[in-house]
């Protein structure tokens, strides 16, 4: 387990374990030496928490699984907002995957939303607001 200050985490991230575990926090202030240590696979657990795209969390695991060989994403709620927060959540455990490329050519909320998104009146919400459907 990754825990304790900033020179006992490298310590452990170097040691000659095979599998290391570890936060989103943790990843977040120690990435670079996330990064150095090369995983073949990572399993993140409460994936959801990458649903916002351009959140700190999101970027840290994209930039993390995008060197892994293979990489799993668990949760039990994976878009507990709507089919938007799908966007971070592929991304996250597969960079790059997406077709809905922006003009810098990374994957933007707005072209997944347009390719994947559907606003059609599906009984909605109590306001009146329409519900999301998932288009191919």
């Amino acid at each position: 387990i990754v825990d304790g200050k900033p020179q006992g985490q490298k310590q452990i991230l170097g040691g000659g374990r095979n599998i290391k575990i570890a936060n989103y926090e943790k990843l977040l202030h120690s990435l670079d030496d996330y990064i150095k240590v090369g995983f073949d696979a990572i399993i993140a657990d409460e994936i959801h928490r990458a649903k916002n795209h351009s959140s700190q969390t999101s970027k840290a695991l994209r930039k993390l699984s995008g060197q892994a060989q293979w990489v799993w994403g668990l949760s039990g709620t994976p878009a507990p907002n709507g089919l938007e927060d799908w966007l971070g959540v592929l991304e996250a455990v597969s960079p790059g995957v997406l077709p809905c490329k922006g003009a810098r050519g990374e994957a933007t909320k707005t072209e997944f939303q347009a390719r994947y998104c559907l606003k059609e009146q599906l009984g909605g919400g109590h306001d009146g607001t329409p519900a999301p459907v998932f288009a191919r």
